[in-house]
């Protein structure tokens, strides 16, 4: 089952001959998570999914490819103004990712608020000190990951008429994937002399930017993760309540937050980088979940 289900040419053993990487490939190389997750939708469900997280690939990643802010800013600005074309009518034809967000839009409406709020929310990650207040962290939170997930749940069920209890579960999803995976990518940010935790966060700790970017594992570097990972725990909670009655053509879009309890449970142990979970646990934990609405 977990065969027929997941089961796709990997990226990582592709010719030379095959041709250009696809949006699908791109993301089963560099988002899985979502991939995975994505594999319980319909053929054409999963094309438009892998469209969508190409794009957020491709903004997300602007930060940590420029040496210097500005080049940063430049990038996330023509991203901003590919947007406005796409909704304009005038597709640029030859960027596939382009064309790619340009069809989605076309077929399930989306929120173009939505998309511009995500562009904007970049611009955070080329700052030194983005935050101040936990309610700015939040909205970045809402804004990147939460965001994601709203448009990846119109995009599965273009017809399906959101109440108010789906759009808490997708916000208390995004907050619960976004807090998680910023703490695990906490040597990332430690790299490149950034931090996502909020001043007021590191002042209540104790915790100064130069301890923090040296890497070494402290009391007060634990407490600052701990402190948004009870966000994370409290949002899960909320997620937990609303997924059961959820539309189950809701679920490829954000069934991967099923995957947070274990790895907040790695995040425990010493770990290289980005801590990381075993393919064939991630696969049984998705199929569970969306078997039972349990995430």
């Amino acid at each position: 089952m977990l065969r027929g289900l997941f089961q796709a040419k990997s990226p990582t053993n592709r010719n030379a001959d095959e041709g250009p990487e696809t949006p699908d490939d791109l993301v089963r190389r560099v988002d899985e998570d979502r991939w995975l997750a994505a594999r319980f939708a319909d053929a054409p469900t999963r094309e438009r999914l892998s469209a969508l997280y190409a794009f957020v690939y491709e903004v997300a990643r602007i930060p940590e490819a420029v040496r210097e802010p500005a080049l940063g800013a430049v990038r996330l600005q023509w991203w901003r103004e590919a947007v406005a074309k796409v909704y304009a009518g005038r597709i640029d034809a030859d960027n596939e990712i382009v064309t790619g967000l340009a069809g989605l839009v076309e077929w399930a409406d989306l929120d173009r608020a939505l998309i511009e709020a995500l562009i904007d929310a970049r611009e955070k990650d080329l700052e030194d000190r983005p935050f101040e207040h936990w309610p700015e962290f939040e909205a970045y939170v809402d804004d990147t990951a939460g965001a994601v997930i709203k448009l990846a749940a119109k995009i599965c069920a273009p017809d399906l008429v959101q109440t108010g209890q789906h759009r808490a579960l997708f916000q208390n999803a995004g907050r619960i994937w976004g807090y998680t995976g910023l703490v695990r990518a906490l040597p990332v940010w430690n790299e490149r002399r950034r931090t996502f935790f909020p001043q007021r966060l590191l002042d209540h700790v104790h915790l100064s930017q130069e301890t923090l970017y040296s890497g070494m594992t402290l009391h007060e570097t634990s407490a600052a993760c701990r402190a948004v990972l009870e966000r994370a725990v409290s949002a899960h909670r909320e997620v937990r309540r609303l997924a059961f009655v959820a539309p189950k053509e809701f679920f490829p879009a954000f069934g991967y937050v099923a995957l947070v309890p274990d790895y907040m449970r790695a995040l425990d142990r010493p770990y290289d980088g980005v801590a990381k979970l075993p393919l064939l646990r991630r696969q049984v934990r998705l199929l569970i979940a969306s078997a039972t609405g349990q995430v």
